[in-house]
């Protein structure tokens, strides 16, 4: 894999916080989601159940309300006066008795059996004819509670100081004398503002009643009390769906206003003998606000959703980097072992697939250091002359191929001097081939000390040696020629083996890349040219292959 391949790939580290932040996110999201829906519908229910307690609870107040004010009429009723023909002016004493105890009563009357007023609150519609009126006529037939209506003889005689018209609930009960015979009706008109009063102590009671509205239907689903602009509309086709088919006894519904709001709803159900007149309260409260706490409960789990993902992702980045230490450690040992350094392994103790990878690594290099030396072994074998350790020839070729490769040819030259012995074979033949080893492994000594640092020895077999060196191109025949010189002194000192004084001579030629030729291993050829020709010409001397014109 190349640098750019390495480049490209995700570091281990930023993959686990990745995929843990995407973790985290799944995590805290579902969990937003289920426990939102799950507290939202909880909220919902318990609101939408507070509004049905509200509504139920003002229902049956109104319900005892009625029954209550029912039963002081049947109480009157039961006054022996009543049953008198000749005791109104009595009657007018209970009825301002009990007007004064329950002022909601607005008036109070006693008829004839003709439906003429004779004794009534106030003397209101005293002598009246209220025959033709629904108090008196279901009054006539038996008990009577009527539904709330307006008054339009009674409001111009009780004027309401709101300015607005009065609206009545009639109860009636018929009068019998001792004798069974009817003798009238005894009638009242309670006023509806009572209702009012009720419903507002209630709504009083609940701490949550922001901007909440009660209505009050009748059992056509008519408003008989609520907001001004909705008295005597009829909600049938808003409430009474739902009221009719509703499971629960409340939903969020569209009203008219076309405004949303959680609405809850309880029908009357009467009370103790009074069986009611079928009204539903109704309580209603925008979603808004109704939801509000939904809403807060939201917004509280998406800040604490985000406030819980960073502190997720922080601890990730912790766990990744302790995770990832160890691996990256591991790395740079590897990177450090591979450029050949000798480091220590990191300790991965405590986690078991890094304790593995460590052992394995250790292994895996341990193998490699052995495999290396074994190939620079081999490689010193194979480039080196095993007798005087000096380069052999494959190891000289491979040089100065090289170096013709890389050489400035306009401003330097390669010069290869190729050398030989003269009188090596008398001495093998005279002191043995063990002297002549010994010979030529201090013949390599002394070549060794003779060139510059930067000059190559290689014996290439025999008593054969190659020298190349890099000079100048203008002091390339001065410096070979020095170095020649230099060779030729040190090889005609004595050498000492094993007591025996032996002298031998050298012979050298030389040949120049690119000045001979640009192929190295013709420039080789040609050094062998011109040491022939020293050989050939007194022995112990330098000749260039230059010199000898290519003979």
């Amino acid at each position: 894999m190349g640098n750019e391949d390495f480049m490209k790939s995700e570091k281990l580290q930023t993959k686990i916080n990745k995929y843990f932040t995407i973790f985290i996110v799944c995590i805290i999201v579902t969990l937003s989601v289920m426990i939102g829906r799950y507290s939202g519908y909880k909220l919902q229910t318990e609101t939408g159940e507070n509004l049905t307690d509200m509504a139920g609870q003002i229902s049956a107040q109104l319900d005892q309300f009625m029954w209550n004010h029912y039963h002081q009429l049947d109480m009157l009723k039961a006054a022996s006066s009543l049953v008198s023909d000749e005791n109104y002016r009595t009657d007018s004493t209970l009825i301002k008795q009990l007007q004064d105890s329950f002022p909601s009563f607005s008036w109070v009357g006693v008829t004839d059996a003709n439906g003429i007023v004779k004794a009534s609150s106030g003397d209101v519609l005293l002598d009246s004819d209220i025959s033709a009126r629904p108090v008196f006529i279901e009054g006539a037939k038996g008990d009577f509670i009527g539904d709330v209506h307006e008054a339009l003889l009674l409001s111009e005689l009780l004027p309401n100081p709101s300015g607005e018209p009065l609206r009545f609930v009639d109860i009636s009960s018929p009068l019998y004398d001792k004798e069974g015979n009817f003798k009238g009706v005894l009638a009242a008109h309670l006023n509806w503002n009572w209702a009012q009063e009720r419903v507002a102590m209630t709504a009083d009671t609940f701490s949550d009643s922001k901007r909440m509205e009660v209505l009050v239907l009748s059992k056509d689903y008519d408003v008989l009390l609520g907001p001004n602009e909705l008295i005597g509309e009829s909600l049938e086709q808003t409430m009474g769906p739902v009221i009719r088919s509703s499971e629960r006894h409340w939903a969020s519904i569209t009203w008219p206003d076309k405004q949303k709001y959680l609405t809850g709803f309880s029908t009357s159900a009467g009370y103790d003998d009074y069986s009611g007149l079928g009204w539903t309260v109704v309580v209603r409260q925008p979603v808004n606000i109704a939801y509000q706490n939904i809403v807060q409960l939201l917004l509280w789990l998406a800040v604490s959703g985000v406030f819980l993902l960073f502190l997720f992702m922080i601890l990730g980045g912790a766990i990744s980097r302790k995770l990832t230490e160890p691996l990256n450690e591991l790395s740079e040992v590897a990177t450090l072992l591979k450029a050949g350094h000798k480091v220590p392994m990191p300790d991965c103790n405590g986690i078991y697939e890094l304790e593995k990878l460590e052992s394995a690594l250790s292994d895996l290099f341990s193998d490699l250091n052995v495999t290396d030396a074994a190939l620079c072994e081999m490689k010193t074998i194979a480039t080196t002359d095993p007798l005087t350790g000096l380069k052999n020839r494959l190891a000289f070729e491979t040089y100065i191929n090289q170096c013709s490769g890389t050489l400035d040819q306009s401003a330097q030259s390669l010069a290869i001097l190729y050398m030989d012995l003269d009188g090596f074979k008398t001495v093998n033949d005279q002191f043995g081939h063990g002297i002549g080893d010994k010979l030529l492994i201090e013949i390599s000594r002394r070549l060794t000390a003779a060139v510059r640092s930067n000059e190559i020895i290689a014996r290439i077999g025999g008593d054969e040696f190659l020298i190349a060196l890099i000079a100048p191109v203008d002091m390339t025949a001065s410096n070979v020629e020095q170095t020649a010189q230099r060779i030729i002194k040190a090889i005609n000192q004595p050498f000492y083996c094993e007591n025996h004084k032996i002298q031998v001579g050298c012979s050298i030629g030389s040949a120049v890349f690119p000045g001979d030729s640009t192929e190295p291993q013709t420039v080789i050829k040609y050094a062998d040219k011109a040491l022939y020709y020293s050989k050939s010409h007194n022995k112990n001397r330098l000749t260039s292959y230059a010199s000898i014109g290519g003979e």
